[in-house]
């Protein structure tokens, strides 16, 4: 089986030079950051670059991440995060501030989603209810909730966009686990799942022109009972790299899992590792396990280890002898890939529109600062058809009756003199 994985590696090296984006209208930074981790392996002084996750709260980056450089003078290579819908919880303005200044400096950023459950409220541990068919289907309960949470993402991704930052984009992860609301439930259909990355990456591609992500694929590692992490590959049209979340002491995964993964030919990363969870209690040689990733998984372009949380040490400065990880002369910093990287540009003012879809009133509400002037409000449907809403008092907009407006899904933008803001909704 080493055979065969030096053989789809050697594979994945001769294929790099052809890979080219999902999104054809990637920007140039975004393509060359892509260029980059394809042919990061085709230099054989290079061998790993190596990332620190902030987890859910976004907000372990002095504890985290400063100590690695205080400690061996270095950064490393990529900041990782995922992203909720929690405003008030989460400083967003302050965590955008911080990726465009990692990426000033050279680094790489890596973000990914929690999504709450649309039909409950609950958090992505919350498995009450776990129709996802209906969320790729208008007019079935949660879609209109799963698009407003879509829409939240979209808009940050957007602002770092607007900075000039590319996002290695890594939704939907862990799918083949038990535990969030959108996996594996016992249920061998891979469709729902593959619909719903599907139709993220169309929303986010097409009607929210994000052309600054790159596309991940993280599945967990295939333990006993749970399916193969490639079982829910929704297609190379829409994947630009692959990933494996490992939380295993010895790393020792099956060697046919990495095998299949190298096999979508797509750049290979371990996206998250760590401990076994009832084993994270900081005593782990991080050398040892880096030293593994090298033997067992050379194709990885990058390994992230995970944040802490009350209970768990996972991350880099909380375990044994990670200096010499970042010490290890093939190992890439941020410090060395300014060259790939453009300077992020100022950033502009946070996005102070919003619009609220109520459907038992039938109508939208636009939420924007005192003194904002509405331009124009444009409601189209999937053939092209514009309708032009007529706006009242506080920038309510109600929609036309029933009668004259058919039942399905629309897109509604309203610009004004602060911008424009769009979303889409299902008419019934």
């Amino acid at each position: 089986m080493r055979y065969l994985a030096l053989i789809l590696l050697i594979g994945a090296l001769a294929r790099s030079s052809a890979q080219v984006l999902s999104n054809p209208n990637a920007d140039e930074r975004t393509r060359q950051t892509f260029e980059f981790l394809s042919t990061f392996h085709q230099d054989p002084d290079r061998c790993l670059l190596l990332g620190q996750n902030l987890g859910w709260s976004l907000d372990q980056f002095e504890e985290l991440v400063a100590p690695i450089h205080q400690q061996t003078g270095h950064w490393p290579a990529l900041l990782g995060g995922l992203l909720r819908v929690a405003p008030d919880e989460i400083d967003y303005p302050a965590f955008l501030q911080l990726c465009a200044d990692w990426q000033a400096a050279g680094g790489l950023v890596e973000l990914g989603t929690l999504p709450d459950n649309p039909w409950t409220g609950g958090d992505a541990w919350d498995l009450s209810v776990t129709d996802i068919w209906k969320l790729t289907t208008p007019g079935q309960d949660g879609y209109d909730e799963w698009t407003e949470q879509l829409d939240f993402f979209a808009d940050i991704l957007r602002q770092l966009q607007e900075r000039g930052v590319t996002v290695l984009w890594r939704p939907l992860h862990e799918m083949n686990g038990d535990w969030f609301w959108y996996g594996f439930q016992g249920d061998t259909d891979p469709q729902p799942y593959i619909d719903l990355y599907r139709d993220m990456f169309d929303y986010f591609t097409n009607f929210h022109q994000l052309n600054n992500l790159i596309w991940v694929y993280a599945p967990n590692w295939g333990y006993t009972g749970l399916p193969h992490p490639t079982h829910y590959f929704p297609g190379a049209d829409v994947v630009d790299l692959t990933g494996l979340d490992i939380y295993l002491t010895d790393l020792a995964i099956p060697q046919d899992q990495y095998d299949a993964m190298l096999a979508l030919g797509k750049p290979f990363a371990i996206t998250e590792f760590g401990p076994s969870l009832d084993e994270m209690n900081g005593s782990h040689d991080y050398d040892a396990y880096v030293a593994k990733i090298l033997s067992d998984f050379p194709a990885a372009v990058y390994a992230q280890a995970w944040s802490d949380w009350p209970g768990h040490a996972a991350s880099w400065v909380s375990n044994q002898n990670f200096e010499a990880v970042f010490l290890r002369p093939c190992v890439v910093h941020r410090d060395a890939l300014g060259h790939i990287l453009t300077e992020s540009s100022e950033p502009p003012a946070p996005n102070p529109l919003r619009l609220q879809y109520l459907p038992a009133r039938r109508g939208v509400q636009v939420h924007a600062p005192a003194g904002t002037k509405i331009h124009r409000a444009l409601l189209s449907d999937a053939l092209g058809r514009v309708w032009r809403l007529e706006g009242e008092e506080g920038g309510w907009f109600p929609l036309p009756a029933p009668e004259s407006l058919p039942e399905g899904l629309f897109f509604l933008r309203v610009e004004t003199d602060r911008g424009a803001v769009a979303r889409r909704l299902f008419l019934r």
